[in-house]
């Protein structure tokens, strides 16, 4: 005779079952954006050039580019699908253990809806499908909140092996990212309030995170350089990051379009989707509050690093970046995500009738319009560097040449097109101004940045413009053509 499985195996299998279908489906549809091409191009080099080139843009840690390399060697390179499927495999694992966190100390009932959470959250998926190293980044950091909380919790989790584990993933994960400073510094906070509960081990944890912090020196004249470099520029509106953030969490980037054309009117951005923004804003809210409500009732030390968790390295990053140095972004918050998730299934367990089933529908509806978006709505997409490729090369005369601003998106377009072409790139108007005038240019602009316009007018300045194409998905590539003014016009 055969047994049917519980309900208790069946519905995490059937969550995870899900997520793994939503986080396969169209992993190669849309091109590697300018982020993702830094895994897949320092993937490829050995370690001494993965440290170099990393500590180069912006001291980004480099373990996941070395483990983006391990499984390309095992799945093979060159491959969009193997490299982003790195991150599919690790947010599947975040989800499990978000689970297994949940169900033992909060019981299945909220361990399971937890992961169904997790399964459609539309910033789950998206950071599940993106070659970055924010999945990683979590499963290093949430293993090792789960053995410090064991140690602390269950004398027979306080073995040698357990604490020494914990050690190797707060290294990895300080390889990682080095937003887990924050994350760990946020469950040192805690293990110190717990240190009366069990004071052998808070210290012995605290004395395998020294050796870790020594094990860390080397790459922290990477990180002062970034720092004297000016951080993260790019940033903006710091302080609403942790509004920002809330948003993200809860609806993912496809709900309300946060590109540079609303970044120009953020005031007319939200008075547009207010709306929205309201109701959902008061659904996941009150589900948020109703939910640390109940993991108080529950469990208070546990409520503390839960909520901690998730608000105390966006309150400390947020800080810093006002009156230090910008250094913040929603996507470093990642490994709150699970915790988040976890409060909001508190928050539908503890509550009853029309104050659950009215916040959870909002909160059911919306998200199913934020996941619609995600596969259907270009504006909602990454930059789409194939298609940009097929423009020119469809119209292209051989003598033509390739011009990028900024600078960088050059290997973007270069990755899908190859080096057939001559290629230049400008900054600057000077640089514009600087070019050979025989022959005709296809400028390809995409990331605005304030030179835009000079390097425009500059190059009108010479040459003829007689196209211009755009498109639109994520923030958009723009392509123009200019040829010699000598020439006749092209068709």
């Amino acid at each position: 005779m055969v047994t049917r499985p519980s309900s208790r195996v069946a519905i995490p299998a059937a969550c995870l079952a899900l997520a793994a279908v939503a986080r396969g489906y169209g992993l190669e549809i849309q091109s590697l954006w300018l982020d993702e091409f830094l895994a897949f191009q320092i993937g490829q080099q050995d370690l001494s050039g993965m440290w170099r080139t990393a500590a180069a843009i912006h001291g980004q840690s480099p373990f996941y580019y070395l483990a983006v390399r391990g499984w390309s060697e095992v799945f093979g390179r060159d491959s969009v699908l193997v490299v982003r499927s790195l991150s599919v495999v690790l947010g599947l694992a975040s989800l499990v253990q978000a689970w297994l966190f949940a169900r033992r100390w909060f019981g299945p009932a909220r361990a399971d809806l937890t992961l169904v959470l997790l399964a459609v959250s539309p910033a789950h998926l998206y950071f599940s499908q993106e070659a970055r190293m924010y999945p990683l980044l979590a499963v290093l950091l949430l293993g090792a909140l789960q053995l410090a909380v064991a140690a602390v919790r269950d004398p027979a989790a306080r073995g040698i092996g357990r604490l020494v584990a914990h050690g190797v993933l707060v290294g990895l994960a300080l390889y990682t990212h080095y937003y887990a400073v924050l994350f760990v510094g946020t469950l040192d906070v805690w293990l110190l309030l717990r240190r009366r509960e069990a004071p052998g081990v808070v210290w012995r944890i605290a004395a395998v995170q020294a050796a870790v912090a020594i094990a860390y020196l080397p790459w922290v004249p990477a990180l002062l350089g970034a720092a004297s470099s000016g951080g993260n520029t790019f940033i903006e509106f710091t302080e609403l990051k942790g509004l920002y953030t809330a948003l993200v969490f809860s609806l993912g980037y496809s709900s309300v379009p946060i590109d540079s054309v609303a970044k120009r009117d953020l005031i007319g951005t939200f008075v547009s989707h207010a709306p929205k923004l309201a109701v959902g804003g008061l659904a996941f809210g009150w589900l948020f509050l109703a939910g640390v409500r109940d993991l108080w009732q529950r469990d208070r030390s546990l409520a503390s690093l839960v909520v901690g968790w998730i608000l105390l390295p966006i309150l400390f990053a947020t800080l810093v970046s006002l009156f230090f140095i910008p250094a913040i972004s929603e996507r470093y918050f990642f490994p709150a995500l699970p915790f988040f998730a976890l409060v909001l299934a508190c928050g539908i367990v503890a509550t009853r009738g029309l104050v659950r089933w009215l916040p959870v529908g909002v909160v059911a509806v919306l998200t199913l319009q934020s996941l619609v978006t995600y596969y259907t709505d270009p504006v909602y997409g990454h930059h789409d560097w194939r298609q940009a490729v097929e423009r020119v090369e469809r119209r292209a005369d051989d003598g033509d040449a390739l011009l990028f601003h900024p600078s960088h998106i050059a290997d973007c377009y270069r990755f899908y097109a190859g080096d057939e072409r001559p290629w230049f790139v400008a900054n600057g108007p000077d640089e514009a101004g600087a070019l050979p005038a025989d022959r005709r240019y296809w400028l390809v602009i995409s990331h605005p940045r304030p030179q835009r316009d000079r390097i425009l007018a500059r190059l009108e300045e010479r040459f003829r413009r007689v196209d211009y194409q755009r498109i639109p998905r994520g923030e958009g590539i723009d392509i123009y053509l200019f040829e010699p003014r000598g020439d006749v016009e092209s068709s």
